[in-house]
């Protein structure tokens, strides 16, 4: 701890003492600074700075530990205070942060206790402000330390999505193939071969034939769906169509893993950067981190205005989080239907226009006229626009237009 200052009760001996020399000298009465040197003396002996060293941690972690939770949930944390401080008296607390609602702190010994929580999903720095008073109360330093991130998730809705489909290519879910493998669709039967598996033994159909046969299955595999998020949404992280876009991403993405698919996260504005399409219950809160943190050290990085190759799977369904309003975003949504995904594009801006109320009515008609002629040139080319508004569930929106298929023209 460097920044030491002086404490309120030096500033008021000093200024103490400098009023009583200011009347000495006022007065023509220099046996008054008789009085002002002592507490001269005492300001001067306390500024003599002390050796004081302050660690935080969590008491289950490393020096930076990450917290996860879901909205509106409350999260207790329990963060160690090791201070070598000599004579100097150290007090520590949790600093709020905009959307961050501190209920609880508590302090026993060197352990501080502190209860969290956010209305919104973000990223939220746990950051613990040092007090240490030093040299009888004439010293005061600070320090600001940042002991770990809160990443507060959104909550999906239980219901899965179910968008009917045209396709299998494109169909969502694991779903069976022409191929033999393992699972649970009948696919044939045949004689048995050298390291077949002997619970697939057939025996109706082997006391029939007089020899050993052995049913097949159909393999199952599942779809990779990419999630493609416009990092323009960002702005300060309390615009709504931010958390919409999150919100709706969570959504897919809890239902695509629920289902078997692979997913993953495109990232664009400036530099792409993504996670790849995998499975699991991990992917989850891989992908979301990466939403809520640009500097995630997990993401994969990459140069370019549109999606690198390797990060969007051949043939994979696209959902893509934007307002539309950026050129470049529409023609990495171009690119990638030219590739032969299938991309469906949510429209995060409400049906009105974006303006003043004070605007002209011409103003407002005109702008609904061009965001519908955006809608048909879309489509045209095989992008699908959804217009998702608050209130409606993003898969009863997505519901038969989703991974449609449709070969571009």
């Amino acid at each position: 701890m460097q920044n030491w200052r002086s404490a309120p009760p030096a500033i008021a001996i000093a200024t103490t003492a400098a009023i009583i020399a200011a009347l000495a000298i006022l007065l023509a009465r220099p046996q008054l600074v008789v009085f002002a040197a002592p507490l001269f003396g005492v300001v001067a002996a306390g500024r003599k700075s002390p050796e004081v060293l302050i660690a935080v941690h969590a008491s289950d972690g490393p020096d930076r530990h990450i917290v996860r939770c879901v909205e509106s949930e409350s999260v207790e944390l329990s963060l160690d205070i090791e201070a070598r401080a000599g004579e100097a008296q150290v007090a520590a607390s949790v600093l709020e942060c905009p959307g961050l609602s501190i209920e609880r702190q508590d302090r026993e010994g060197n352990r501080l206790t502190v209860r969290v929580s956010a209305d919104q999903p973000g990223k939220f720095p746990i950051r613990v402000e040092a007090v240490a008073t030093a040299n009888g109360g004439l010293l005061r330093g600070s320090v600001v330390l940042h002991t770990g991130d809160l990443y507060v998730y959104p909550l999906t809705a239980g219901a899965p999505m179910s968008p009917a489909t045209t396709s299998v290519r494109h169909r969502l879910g694991m779903h069976p193939t022409r191929r033999t493998g393992t699972g649970t669709e009948f696919g044939g039967i045949r004689a048995y071969a050298d390291g077949d598996d002997l619970r697939s033994i057939n025996w109706r159909a082997t006391a029939r034939r007089a020899s050993l046969q052995v049913t097949e299955r159909r393999a199952e595999v599942g779809h990779d769906v990419v999630i493609l998020f416009d990092d323009a949404l960002r702005g300060d992280g309390r615009d709504d169509a931010f958390h919409r876009a999150i919100r709706g991403t969570a959504e897919i993405v809890r239902a695509a893993l629920r289902a078997g698919d692979r997913v993953g996260v495109v990232c664009l504005d400036p530099a792409p950067r993504w996670v790849p399409a995998r499975g699991g219950r991990q992917q989850f809160h891989e992908i979301l981190t990466c939403l809520l943190d640009p500097g995630y050290p997990n993401c994969r990085r990459g140069s370019g205005t549109v999606a690198p190759p390797g990060a969007v799977p051949h043939g994979a369904s696209v959902v893509a989080f934007s307002t539309l309003i950026d050129t470049g975003f529409a023609l990495a949504l171009i690119e990638l239907r030219r590739r032969g995904s299938a991309v469906a594009a949510v429209d995060l801006l409400a049906a009105d226009a974006p303006f003043s109320d004070e605007a002209d009515a011409l103003v407002g008609r005109l702008w609904t006229l061009e965001r519908a002629s955006m809608y048909r040139d879309m489509a045209t080319i095989g992008v699908e626009v959804i217009g998702w508004q608050d209130g409606i569930r993003l898969g009863d929106a997505l519901t038969g237009r989703l991974l449609a298929g449709r070969s571009p023209r």
